[in-house]
C-alpha cells in the first residue's frame, strides 16, 4: 500500500478545471500507479484524496503543478 504520493510535473492548461474540481470536492478517486520491479511491472490501484494542488508556473498552453495524494483505503496489486 502507498500511503501518499507527491510530486511535480507539467500538464495541459485545459486539464486545470478537472484537477481543481477534484481538489475542491474532497472526494477520493481511483488512481493507478505502475512501476518496474525485478523484471516485472507492478500495478497498484487505490483510492486517493487530492490533498494538495498548486500551480507553480504557467507558460502558454502548459502549467507546472505540484500535487499530493493521500490514500483512502484498500488497494489491489497486479504483477505482469
Amino acid at each position: 500500500m502507498v500511503d501518499s504520493i507527491s510530486g511535480s510535473g507539467v500538464m495541459a492548461q485545459e486539464s486545470l478545471p478537472m484537477w481543481r474540481a477534484f481538489y475542491a470536492s474532497n472526494n477520493s478517486k481511483n488512481v493507478k500507479i505502475t512501476f518496474p520491479e525485478s523484471g516485472s511491472t507492478v500495478t497498484v490501484t487505490q483510492r486517493y484524496h487530492l490533498s494538495s494542488f498548486e500551480v507553480t508556473s504557467e507558460k502558454g498552453s502548459r502549467v507546472a503543478v505540484y500535487v499530493q495524494l493521500d490514500s483512502d483505503g484498500a488497494y489491489t496489486e497486479a504483477v505482469t
